[in-house]
């Protein structure tokens, strides 16, 4: 199946997430899980997870096209 596929025939790791039921706290932790996760990698790679230099640049020529001064 698909496992197989990625893990054994192609190499790829793969992560198998069992969560015990589908109430809110177990939503809840699985979505805190994958934050981490992301916050983990991002510094793994050396990138700043919390930087958005993009959407600074988008708010400064939105204020500037509509005229509205900027901080």
């Amino acid at each position: 199946g698909t496992i197989e596929a990625h893990e054994v025939t192609g190499g790829v790791p793969n992560l198998i997430i069992s969560i015990p039921d589908m109430k809110e706290y177990s939503f809840g932790y699985l979505c805190y899980f994958f934050f981490i996760a992301t916050a983990m990698t991002c510094y793994m790679i050396d990138i700043n997870p919390f930087n958005q230099p993009g959407v600074e640049i988008y708010k400064k020529n939105m204020f500037r096209l509509l005229g509205k001064p900027t901080k």
